[in-house]
């Protein structure tokens, strides 16, 4: 099975693989910018004929250009977490900054699938899941209350319940496709292991969390732009390369 990266770090921001399998057409991610349809034209991949979209995460770096994919592809179904549309935000020393796609949430209404289940079979190829996640005290939401007969919002730490991977089957085994799962890369792949049977080939996306924790016999295939960090997982991990858009990977 063939996998086409169409945007990754420093150029579209976050990983986008385009992938097919025998029943649909499958892209998992955006980029955070327009980097993503410049790289499919020049792969030779039509966009419009995309049948699924899943999208990662509910953070701006993912998904910021799922307004112009909608308007080139009227067809296909967006999947992803039900929070996956609520309002995040990113603390800094200036303040809450909204780092999230809420504003999407009409327009994707009639297409979008929320998948609340832990396992989700896409088809008989592709599974999307999820695993449990720890806060990281930089991303936040806010939510209705009511107390006292009165409403008012409360500022509650993202729990990260809108993050989503995918597992896809291939002939050499099964490949994740993810995108900074806070959960760290060796609590998503036990999570997967629970719950699908079938040998851990490959990893490609943004593994900035627990990157150690991958068994040493998978390939990683990183959305890192930072040479001393990726130096530092090539010492446990000697083919792990960095995830570039253009590369193509046959499994």
């Amino acid at each position: 099975m063939r996998f086409c990266v169409l945007s990754a770090r420093g150029v579209g921001r976050s990983p986008s693989v385009w992938f097919q399998t025998e029943e649909t057409k499958i892209l998992y991610g955006l980029g955070g910018n327009d980097a993503v349809f410049d790289q499919a034209t020049k792969s030779g991949i039509d966009l419009s004929e995309v049948d699924a979209l899943v999208l990662p995460n509910g953070l701006a770096e993912t998904s910021g250009s799922l307004k112009r994919f909608l308007r080139l592809n009227g067809r296909a179904a967006i999947f992803g977490k039900p929070a996956v549309f609520d309002e995040y935000f990113e603390k800094s020393f200036f303040g809450m900054t909204p780092c999230g796609i809420s504003k999407f949430a009409k327009i994707c209404a009639n297409r979008f699938v929320p998948i609340s289940e832990s396992l989700f079979a896409l088809d008989a190829s592709a599974s999307l899941f999820s695993a449990q996640a720890q806060t990281s005290g930089r991303f936040y939401k806010f939510a209705a209350a009511h107390r006292d007969g009165e409403d008012f919002t409360v500022e509650l730490p993202d729990d990260f319940s809108h993050e989503l991977s995918a597992a896809v089957v291939t002939d050499s085994g099964v490949v994740v496709l993810t995108a900074n799962p806070h959960a760290g890369v060796g609590g998503l792949l036990n999570a997967l292991s629970q719950r699908m049977i079938g040998l851990t080939v490959a990893v490609l996306g943004s593994l900035d969390y627990g990157a150690y924790e991958a068994p040493e016999s998978t390939i990683l295939r990183l959305d890192c732009k930072n040479p001393k960090r990726l130096a530092d997982w090539q010492k446990r991990f000697p083919d792990c390369e960095r995830l570039r858009a253009g590369d193509v990977f046959e499994f």
